[in-house]
């Protein structure tokens, strides 16, 4: 049996009223590098932040036209819109390491917005759920029980 890992984004429900947001979408073209910010963030899960290219041992940045075929816009909506994630602080460039020549681009604040489970843990989830509402079930019918006058008890049919 495999234990798939899976990977989420939180996102607050302020998203959209933060500055740097705004700033973003007041930008022309501000929607689509909105919509390139998420879909980074989303390509970043599996790497830790990173947006980088896994090769055998090599860990590979991507260019602006490796990101626009990875994102699926197109590169010169990913040029700029790189130059204003940056600006804005939502992604930095990592200083080059012996692995990477070049930096790689990595999502500001990565930490705070992923969680992760796996399907052994969703299961445990769902059951712990079951059983809290199953132990809710029990309490509500008790409590109806209890609140009956005497000789108006309810049969089990």
């Amino acid at each position: 049996m495999s234990n798939k890992k899976y990977y989420f984004m939180k996102i607050k429900d302020d998203f959209l009223d933060r500055d740097d947001i705004k700033w973003l979408m007041s930008e022309p073209d501000g929607p689509q590098y909105v919509c390139l910010y998420l879909a980074l963030c989303i390509r970043s899960l599996r790497h830790e932040g990173k947006l980088i290219q896994q090769v055998g041992n090599d860990e590979i940045p991507y260019d602006v036209h490796g990101l626009s075929r990875l994102t699926g816009m197109p590169p010169s909506v990913v040029e700029a819109g790189m130059h204003r994630l940056i600006r804005a602080q939502l992604v930095e460039i990592l200083p080059p390491t012996e692995a990477m020549m070049t930096g790689a681009f990595y999502i500001s604040h990565y930490e705070s917005m992923v969680g992760s489970e796996t399907d052994s843990a969703i299961r445990m989830r769902k059951m712990r759920q079951n059983r809290q509402a199953a132990t809710r079930m029990q309490k509500m019918r008790s409590r109806k029980k209890e609140a009956l006058p005497p000789g108006n008890a309810v049969k089990n049919t």
